[in-house]
């Protein structure tokens, strides 16, 4: 059995730099609960789908995953904020 070389699979494996304490093992289904920060990991970067116009974001879809593990969750707006 050939095993491929250790910096290729560094090279594959998904791992961004923003993330200082290593990726999450499992999945969490955040959807329900609008969150700034994903439970799973604690990574504050998601994947959405955002709508442009002009340069600039005039809508995006709630529905998103994060973008260090890739549990889904849903995407806080400004009504959610809980200050206001």
């Amino acid at each position: 059995m050939i095993l491929p070389r250790l910096g290729r699979l560094k090279s594959l494996r998904r791992h961004p730099k923003h993330l200082a304490h290593g990726p999450a093992v499992g999945l969490i289904d955040q959807r329900g609960i609008p969150t700034h920060k994903c439970l799973n990991c604690g990574c504050t970067v998601f994947v959405i789908h955002a709508v442009f116009e002009d340069y600039d974001i005039t809508g995006w879809y709630l529905e998103g995953s994060c973008s260090c593990c890739g549990s889904p969750l849903t995407v806080p707006c400004p009504v959610d904020d809980p200050e206001r």
